[in-house]
């Protein structure tokens, strides 16, 4: 008889536990969880010196800013991170190459309870 107040004195501890780890995960949904986004470079990446990345929410307003440079091209894929609770997103990204004037890039991004995304940028 002994172990049954054993189990009850654990009991807070363990439902303490659960709800830390469901909120880590972001809950039901509620809560930013960092994304991993991999922004994938057009073709012609080796004429690109500079990637401004923004990512807005339905509303317009900033979540997030990224500015990467390339002294010789980009010559792989970038990697990004973000706290994006699920919905509807508008990435716009600015690319800025060493043979043309600057471009925009408007693409729309859908976040579900995955961890990673992809961003494609080329045509």
């Amino acid at each position: 008889m002994r172990r049954l107040p054993a189990l009850v004195r654990r009991l807070p501890l363990v439902l303490v536990l659960i709800a830390g780890a469901w909120l880590w995960k972001g809950g039901t949904g509620c809560f930013p969880t960092a994304r991993r986004i991999v922004w994938q470079l057009p073709p012609d990446r080796a004429t690109i010196r500079a990637l401004d990345i923004q990512i807005n929410d339905a509303q317009g307003a900033l979540l997030k800013r990224e500015q990467l440079f390339f002294e010789d091209g980009g010559t792989v894929d970038a990697l990004g991170k973000a706290h994006l609770a699920p919905g509807e997103y508008t990435v716009r990204a600015f690319i800025e190459r060493s043979d043309r004037p600057e471009e925009q890039v408007t693409r729309a991004l859908r976040v579900t309870d995955a961890e990673s995304y992809a961003v494609s940028f080329g045509p």
